[in-house]
């Protein structure tokens, strides 16, 4: 039909549509205190009741509700920011709930309004329909200007919005799309990152959107003057897309993004010839002058960024690869650049780097000897020792060297991993070690390094060395000299087995060495490293599987605290399968992450009950610690027993001698000059130094004990004698001089056997007694001397 027919066409439907809505109003079977109450809430009633009554009203007939929808999007465009969320959020559940179906909508002149067969009543509905597309998209632009509120929970509310329309409906799916992915690039990180989980799950509920998503995105991170954080958030969001066998088509069109972006990226770090960078240009035109809220760290924190941005292309490359198929040449001519990476990016880049020329050089079953060179010299890296990735980094190497055929390489790898083992810590030893035994069980010909000994005869100095376009000259030419001697000059030239210094490990002849390295950790500090070591001098399999961070001193300290591990969680997080989960020896992947930590604490029955040989290495001392501390804790509980069973028995009696000694010990178990011996010597000693300051001295000199039978001086010096011995020399308990001894030339009767038991009690009583709480210092000067 011509354009001034479809005029026509729709001129007659608005007639007859408002006809129709006029009928409508006529006939509504409703009361009159119904209308009276509706009109009072839509006119004067709180802004909840307004909005909930206009769409009330709209709910019961949407196509007779043209007045009402009017009404609300006025309300909508006000700028009372409460009324317009709270109405935009009205007419989110209507459009989902009422208004739009599971299909696009349709204007007027895309109807087939030339039908023959064409009713009145498919033009009123073909005529609303157009007007609540328009309509529709009217509300889209409303919510794109709220979406730019400087308030962050207007701007959160939006993108939510626009995420569940998407989600549900068809319709404006390519505006409501460019306003989620612009989300992307907004200042606000946590908002930025909430548009990123809610683009994954709206994959997850439409995954054949993937490759649409994509080139969206593709678009924001080509976008002139963007943030590095739009961009970081954008390639977050493709990285994490889940890839199936059926997405070739998306899975190309990520490598391609990831290959130009990553070529764009570099151009924008390092300018052509006679070209200025932005910061160049920007000192420049300063002449000098510092910039408004300029940061010295701007340069530090760019360089982070843009090697969080390369990490992020390598791992979305890593995770697209094996899901594309893409021409060897688009690899090819990457290549370069993925080495380039390798010599001046951080370390875990440079791992990714290395990872993504493997998995692509694997799979076309040709990994190229300058990987391995470039795998090689990253073992010198001394940024390896804080690295977070080396889990990552030795399962690279152990898959590299697995699938490696030239055994001199492999050995040259082997006898540098565990060299570099001494400038690390425990983890990577156990790692690196375990390493070692793993590869000696796929290729018994590494055992040479260890059991085979150094072939040091006299054998010629040089060999032959093949011309190589990688690999440098290993000896100056040697000229003959006058008398053409030339192995005179050879023989003057030690030889040597290994040499570390060659950039190729098919070069180092660590096929003539052992593996002598290897000797120290046999005593290492480290249990566990100390174990491992001495299994692989004796040529047995390591089987206790290496966990990096069970060997770290956190882990160590948690011990020591007694907390429990963590609960394993049994659902992965966000949207995405690419979660951590745990790896296995297929594949070759050398160790889980995360396991290992055992459920059993080490302060409990459970542990210290194990027989020593059921331990780990590296809990010996726990298990000793606790085993001990539990015997001694048995022993003193059987003690406390006993005594309260004795006190119950003994209830109502007299303290008996037995419990005055214990009670004599426990009192002068502080006093380091008072000795509690059993023998009568040593209490008339003790005795005497009870006496009260109100005694003469007489009786304080006096009380002396003397041998009962001595006959003559020389028996009873004798007897001082055997007394002095139990002290030693210089150990006598009251000093050195005898001056300073209270002694007595008093003869003491020796009381009769049954008259010594009663005694004896008294004795001590009168000890606790006599003893004074405080004494001056004047008294005891001559013991303290």
């Amino acid at each position: 039909m011509s354009e001034n027919a479809i005029e026509k066409k729709k001129e007659q439907a608005r007639e007859l549509f408002e006809r129709e809505n006029t009928n409508y109003e006529a006939k509504k079977q409703m009361s009159g205190s119904d209308k009276t109450f509706l009109s009072t809430v839509i006119n004067t009633g709180t802004l909840n009741d307004k909005v909930s009554a206009l769409t009330l009203l709209v709910g019961e007939s949407p196509i007779h509700s043209h007045k009402t929808l009017t009404s609300l999007l006025a309300m909508a465009k006000k700028k009372n920011r409460r009324e317009a969320l709270m109405t935009v959020a009205s007419l989110k559940d209507l459009m989902l709930n009422n208004l739009l179906p599971d299909r696009k909508l349709k204007h007027f002149q895309d109807q087939p309004i030339g039908h023959p067969k064409v009713t009145p009543a498919h033009l009123i509905v073909w005529y609303f329909e157009d007007f609540l597309k328009q309509y529709y998209f009217e509300i889209i632009q409303l919510i794109e200007v709220l979406s730019q509120d400087p308030v962050g929970n207007v701007k959160t509310n939006m993108a939510v919005y626009i995420s569940e329309l998407l989600s549900e409906k068809p319709e404006q799916e390519q505006n409501l799309l460019k306003l989620l992915i612009n989300k992307l690039g907004d200042t606000d990180r946590k908002l930025s990152s909430k548009v990123s989980f809610l683009v994954l799950q709206l994959l997850v509920k439409h995954p054949n959107m993937k490759f649409i998503v994509a080139r969206e995105i593709e678009g924001l991170l080509f976008r002139t003057n963007i943030h590095r954080r739009a961009q970081y958030s954008g390639i977050i969001t493709l990285n994490q897309m889940i890839l199936t066998s059926a997405d070739v088509v998306a899975a190309n069109k990520l490598i391609d993004i990831y290959f130009t972006f990553f070529k764009k990226l570099l151009s924008d770090q390092k300018p052509t010839k006679g070209e200025k960078t932005p910061q160049v240009a920007a000192k420049k035109k300063a002449k000098g002058k510092k910039k408004k809220n300029e940061s010295p760290n701007d340069v530090a924190t760019e360089d982070s960024e843009v090697s969080k941005i390369i990490a992020a292309i390598l791992t979305g490359v890593n995770r697209a690869f094996p899901f594309a198929r893409v021409e060897d040449d688009i690899f090819d001519a990457n290549l370069d650049t993925l080495f380039k990476i390798t010599h001046t990016s951080t370390f875990n880049v440079v791992v990714q780097a290395l990872s993504l020329i493997y998995q692509v050089s694997s799979s076309k079953q040709a990994v190229s000897d300058r990987f391995y060179r470039a795998l090689y010299d990253s073992l010198l890296d001394p940024r390896l020792a804080n690295s977070s990735k080396q889990a990552m980094y030795l399962n690279l190497i152990f898959k590299s060297l697995k699938a490696d055929v030239s055994l001199p390489r492999v050995m040259g790898f082997v006898k540098r991993i565990v060299q570099i083992c001494g400038h690390h810590q425990p983890p990577f030893i156990c790692g690196a070690l375990f390493l070692v035994s793993e590869l000696i069980q796929s290729n018994q010909g590494i055992r040479a390094l260890i059991f085979q000994p150094e072939n040091d005869d006299d054998e010629e100095h040089f060999e032959d060395v093949k011309d190589s376009d990688d690999e440098e000259e290993h000896f100056e030419d040697v000229k003959e000299g006058e008398d053409g001697d030339v192995a005179s000059k050879a023989e003057q030239t030690p030889r040597v087995s290994y040499d570390g210094r060659k950039r190729d490990p098919r070069f180092t002849s660590a096929e003539k060495s052992c593996l002598w390295e290897l000797v120290p950790f046999a005593d290492h500090f480290h249990p566990t490293v100390a174990m491992f070591a001495n299994q692989l001098l004796k040529g047995d399999r390591i089987h206790t599987q290496p966990q990096l961070h069970l060997h770290t001193i956190m882990h160590f300290l948690d011990r020591f605290v007694y907390r429990n591990p963590k609960k394993k969680s049994s659902t992965l997080r966000g949207a995405s399968i690419h979660q951590p989960m745990d790896y296995n020896t297929t594949g070759g992947v050398v160790w889980k992450r995360g396991a290992g930590i055992s459920d059993v604490t080490v302060n409990s029955e459970a542990f210290w009950r194990k027989k020593a040989a059921e331990v780990p290495v590296d809990e010996v001392f726990f298990h000793k610690f606790f085993s001990e501390r539990s015997r001694m804790q048995d022993t003193i509980n059987n003690k406390k027993k006993k005594r309260k069973h004795d006190d119950d028995s003994d209830e109502g009696e007299p303290l008996g001698d037995s419990d005055e000694d214990e009670i004599w010990q426990a009192m002068t178990a502080g006093m380091p000059n008072v000795e509690d011996d059993d023998d009568d010597e040593d209490d008339s000693e003790l005795d005497d130094l009870s006496v009260s300051e109100s005694e003469s001295d007489e009786e304080a000199e006096g009380s002396e004990d003397e041998p009962e039978d001595m006959e003559d001086a020389d028996s009873a010096e004798e007897a001082e004698d055997v007394d002095s011995d139990d002290f030693g020399e210089d150990e006598l308990p009251f000093g050195d001089d005898e001056e300073d001894l209270v002694g007595s030339d008093e003869e003491v009767p020796v009381a009769e056997p049954e008259e010594e038991e009663s005694n004896k009690g008294r004795k001590k009583r009168r000890k606790a007694k006599d003893l004074p709480t405080f004494a001056s210092y004047e008294d005891y000067a001559s013991m303290l001397d």
